[in-house]
């Protein structure tokens, strides 16, 4: 997924909220609206029970929609303002340049920006590795910053937390990271000439991850095992599969996800014709009905 694309997807996805919000929240207010109108008294009054769980299921779904994009918006923002609040207290030696080194001991490496990512490493790290581990190490970071991968990181997580209640997005959403952490690995090995090299460096800096700064580090989304491996056999790791129940559980959600949003889009008032159907399941109350048709048609209302 290029950078370009997260960017796309991202606009796409805030386009279709609009449209849904200017032409399907008016609809799902004037259902409700009518539907309130129309049953004045609850249980007495022309309740249609079908309409009423309808509207609720609606209403439910919006708000669910609403909730996710509310809590992952203010997450997101939780995390980039920790990020960079951290970042800018660290021991730099200048921070201006698309490579700053930190003036630590520890061994480590990340890439953190969102739209002008920088490479960061540490005093520790070009002590510490040889010159065809750091060379890897840089050439890891260097994909990072040209593939502008910290957004793509924001974005995912973004995805993932406004839909925490689909077990499958979160599985989604860890393969496209490690896949990303991948692509960034072969493209260091294949330009270092060299896959053990980085291999080699991945151990050594293990224990020095700072993710806490930047997910795009040199030890990012804890796979740094698999990725080792990965590196030093040549081949791909076998694929685990999303549990049956994760599976089933965020069909569900989406199916219920998509009535409430394309039947809200298409809703129309319901008919205000003073019918006795209205009240087929209240047959006692009848007459309550004929007094609010009767009360509505002499303050002319077309009922």
């Amino acid at each position: 997924m290029s950078s370009f694309a997260s960017i796309m997807l991202a606009l796409s996805f805030g386009a279709l909220a609009s449209l849904w919000a200017l032409y399907g929240l008016p609809g799902l207010i004037g259902m409700t609206s009518a539907f309130t109108e129309l049953c004045q008294s609850l249980f007495t009054r022309c309740l249609e029970y079908y309409e009423l769980i309808k509207i609720t299921s609606l209403w439910l779904g919006a708000a669910l929609l609403a909730f996710g994009l509310v809590y992952s918006s203010a997450k997101s923002a939780f995390h980039i303002i920790k990020s960079y609040s951290a970042v800018s207290r660290l021991p730099v030696r200048g921070r201006k340049g698309s490579v700053v080194i930190i003036d630590d001991l520890s061994e480590t490496a990340f890439t953190h920006g969102i739209f002008r990512p920088r490479i960061f490493l540490t005093r520790g790290l070009l002590k510490g590795l040889d010159r065809d581990e750091l060379k890897a190490v840089f050439l890891h970071e260097l994909h990072h910053k040209r593939e502008k991968d910290p957004l793509k990181f924001v974005l995912l997580s973004f995805f993932n937390d406004m839909f925490f209640y689909a077990p499958i997005v979160k599985y989604l959403v860890a393969k496209l990271k490690i896949k990303i952490e991948h692509a960034s690995d072969d493209a260091a090995a294949k330009k270092a000439g060299e896959r053990l090299a980085l291999a080699s460096a991945l151990v050594k800096v293990a224990k020095g991850n700072c993710a806490a700064f930047a997910p795009a580090s040199i030890t990012g989304n804890n796979q740094v095992s698999a990725r080792i491996k990965r590196l030093i056999d040549g081949k791909e790791p076998s694929r685990s599969r999303p549990a049956f129940r994760a599976i089933v559980s965020s069909v569900a959600v989406a199916l219920f996800l998509a009535f409430s949003l394309a039947y809200s889009v298409g809703a129309n008032t319901i008919d205000h014709e003073c019918s006795l159907k209205q009240c087929s399941i209240h047959v006692d109350k009848v007459s309550k009905c004929r007094e609010h048709c009767d009360k509505h048609a002499k303050q002319g209302h077309a009922h």
